[in-house]
């Protein structure tokens, strides 16, 4: 198991965030190219994304973000902070280098949209 997949896991499985069997979308991957950054294109992918969602019955969705405007975008939209993880706590433990990440930027916040 990667060492990705270990912390990620770790920040989900404090949450508790559905009861089992419970159905929502796990938003994995939003990039826009810097080119066309600032025109809403992000938040139209993800409204888009909810909608569909919500057309075959899921109303809950989450998201991993790892900076301050994808938290932002997804807070626009509805999503709550429900867990948090500072790779700088767990850096040594899991072997991070995290000298290229800027210092504000090294949290994991793990967001809800119900």
């Amino acid at each position: 198991e990667s060492v990705a997949l270990r912390i990620l896991a770790m920040i989900d499985a404090d949450a508790a965030m559905f009861p089992d069997g419970t159905c929502f979308l796990y938003l994995l991957l939003v990039c826009v190219h810097s080119s066309y950054c600032g025109r809403g294109i992000a938040r139209m992918m993800i409204q888009k994304v909810l909608e569909m969602g919500r057309e075959r019955g899921i109303d809950a969705a989450c998201v991993q973000v790892t900076n301050t405007l994808t938290a932002k975008i997804f807070t626009r939209l509805g999503f709550e902070i429900v867990n948090s993880l500072d790779l700088s706590t767990i850096a040594d433990e899991f072997g991070l280098d995290l000298s290229l990440i800027p210092q504000e930027e090294t949290t994991i916040k793990l967001m809800l949209k119900r």
